[in-house]
């Protein structure tokens, strides 16, 4: 079965961020290393514990 793929929106966002974490760890899908989120968030890049 193939994967699908998923991206996040809104890191480093509590609900995206538990979101994301989720979606990682569930084999069905693939997180993509991207995400939109506000001009008001200056970090360019968010580790997933």
């Amino acid at each position: 079965m193939e994967t699908i793929k998923v991206m996040v929106n809104g890191l480093p966002g509590n609900v995206a961020r538990i979101l994301a974490g989720h979606i990682h760890k569930d084999k069905r899908f693939n997180l993509i290393p991207y995400s939109l989120t506000g001009a008001e968030i200056l970090e360019s890049e968010y580790m997933l514990d």
